[in-house]
């Protein structure tokens, strides 16, 4: 008689296994389809043997969560990128080819939005997938499954770029709308006062540095408090309009006051074509706080910033080829 005392876990594990096989081989063929365009979607899967490719998820998530076209569920249950676990928040990739054919394989009527554009989205009906365009003045609405016009479409992480002549036709059936860039340091305001530049520049306004647009209050706020997700952040401040002189006009042109930190790691670093002069540049997270200046000595000579130590020096603790004064070289 088997002694279940120390036999039935071994044997409900290997029950587990078994079973975990078998549900394996029957739930080959499933892909996950949205409910909403909300960023992380509900749980809802197409199966050979959907019952098994439900038992199979909840088995590897412990959730009974899916995030939608194109994104994966971590160890954690969390929607994140398949090249990032990190992150916490469904984001979209490409379709390849491969996936777009075994959709329209399950299902000839299938139609389903491109996630890298707003714009366009696969029709299945035509015999075989294809990518479709919406007319110009609409985008591609996933709830309807049809091109919309565009104050009825909500992208969501879904990029689209707009023309002057679409944000006229926006602003002219909405003019108090409020609604993202394709950046995450600039939006769209229907209401903004007429610009000298350009109608397409009255309506984008900019946040201020270290400020980013959230979707979500339709405010600007500091760079710690918004998630981007999709819409990349424009770090460099001479990239930005803001800090640009105008068509015309006539100023201290902005790289001269802010370094490019894109590339330079926190805290003070050499300033870029400045080695060795009073000049450093301030960083913080690929974003410039300014340019530096080193305080003279107590004998009121210059001081340099050495791209060594990272530190203001003496003039005498630099090497005369460098720029200082110092009787000698460093190692290389």
């Amino acid at each position: 008689m088997m002694d279940f005392t120390t036999k039935a876990p071994q044997v409900v594990a290997a029950s587990l296994v078994m079973m975990l096989l078998i549900a394996t081989a029957e739930a080959q063929l499933f892909y996950r389809v949205p409910k909403t365009e909300d960023s992380c979607q509900a749980f809802k899967f197409t199966s050979s043997n959907q019952r098994f490719a439900q038992w199979i998820a909840r088995l590897q998530f412990g959730k009974g969560i899916d995030c939608g076209d194109n994104y994966v569920v971590n160890s954690a249950g969390e929607c994140v990128m398949p090249t990032d676990p990190r992150l916490d928040r469904c984001f979209p990739t490409a379709l390849t080819d491969q996936e777009v054919a075994l959709r329209c394989a399950q299902n000839s009527n299938l139609r389903f939005a491109d996630p890298t554009a707003c714009n366009t989205y696969y029709d299945c009906s035509k015999g075989a997938p294809y990518k479709a365009t919406c007319p110009t003045g609409e985008l591609y609405n996933d709830v309807k499954k049809e091109c919309d016009l565009f104050p009825l479409v909500h992208c969501n992480e879904r990029p689209v770029t707009y023309t002057e002549a679409d944000l006229d036709f926006i602003c002219q059936v909405d003019p108090t709308r409020v609604f993202p860039d394709n950046n995450c340091n600039s939006f769209f305001n229907c209401s903004s006062p007429p610009d000298a530049e350009g109608r397409f520049l009255q309506y984008q306004n900019e946040c201020p540095y270290f400020q980013l647009y959230d979707r979500e209050t339709k405010m600007c706020k500091p760079v710690t408090e918004v998630k981007c997700n999709m819409r990349p952040e424009i770090k460099y401040p001479c990239n930005l309009r803001q800090f640009s002189c105008g068509r015309g006009q006539h100023c201290r042109p902005c790289y001269v006051d802010y370094p490019d930190c894109t590339t330079l790691p926190d805290g003070d670093q050499p300033y870029p074509d400045q080695l060795y002069t009073p000049y450093y540049a301030r960083c913080s997270q690929g974003r410039s706080l300014g340019k530096g200046r080193c305080e003279t000595d107590a004998g009121n000579r210059p001081r340099l910033f050495s791209a060594r130590t990272l530190k203001c020096e003496n003039i005498t603790s630099i090497p005369r080829s460098l720029g200082g004064l110092g009787d000698f070289e460093y190692d290389s």
